[in-house]
């Protein structure tokens, strides 16, 4: 009986990668709005159909960049974030700029203060600020915040934030002046960290009781202390 000769074939297959997917306002709709009072200043960027992108700065503080979604849908753990080079750049690559955090809520990326100005710095250059991550349900995603139209909205935040009170709530809601060894005369340094605190409390008008305490160091004549 002859024996048929067997032939296996085995098939590899490359799986496919899922193709991100991609929000981004329209060049031509994009528009920044610029917002703020003496406690913060804001510099928004609506994305279509995602939610929007914000530099956020605090009095006394500086700038981080929120990414907001208008669901929860943001898979919890660190984003990618870029300074990603403009889609018509063929020379210019993408700058890593490290990982955010994804807010508790599933619905925002936070960066810190060094990222958010590397990507003010970089919308000055025609960068985008761009995060990369993944849905809860596990799809890439990515959202890109665009330059155009930037410089004169840029302008206006600075004015925004050339008001800013020196310092926030939580930097002087608890705060020490101390006078010389011996003495009881407040120094010039001290009177004009009074003055901050005054300022502050001209503009906040939730601000409606002080608590005084005074004492003095254990060095010396307790009497005299």
């Amino acid at each position: 009986m002859a024996i048929k000769p067997l032939i296996s074939v085995l098939l590899l297959t490359t799986p496919l990668l899922a193709q991100a997917i991609t929000f981004q306002t329209r060049l031509e709709d994009v528009q920044w709005q610029v917002a703020g009072d003496r406690f913060e200043c804001r510099l928004t960027q609506a994305v279509k159909d995602f939610g929007g992108g914000s530099f956020v700065r605090r009095a006394g503080e500086k700038p981080v960049f929120y990414l907001q979604a208008q669901e929860a849908w943001l898979k919890p753990g660190h984003a990618l974030l870029y300074a990603a080079a403009a889609p018509w750049d063929s020379v210019e690559s993408d700058v890593r700029l490290g990982t955010a955090k994804v807010a508790a809520n599933e619905r925002a990326v936070v960066s810190d203060q060094v990222q958010a100005g590397r990507l003010l710095t970089g919308l000055l250059e025609g960068r985008a600020p761009t995060v990369r991550h993944q849905t809860v349900q596990g799809d890439p995603i990515e959202v890109r915040i665009l330059p155009a139209n930037f410089a004169k909205a840029y302008q206006d935040y600075l004015v925004c934030t050339s008001k800013l009170l020196p310092v926030n709530y939580e930097q002087i809601k608890q705060t020490n002046v101390g006078f010389e060894s011996g003495g009881y005369e407040l120094d010039e340094k001290a009177r004009k960290h009074l003055d901050v605190l005054l300022e502050y409390m001209a503009e906040d008008s939730s601000v409606n009781r002080i608590y005084l305490d005074g004492h003095s160091d254990n060095t010396g004549d307790r009497l005299l202390n």
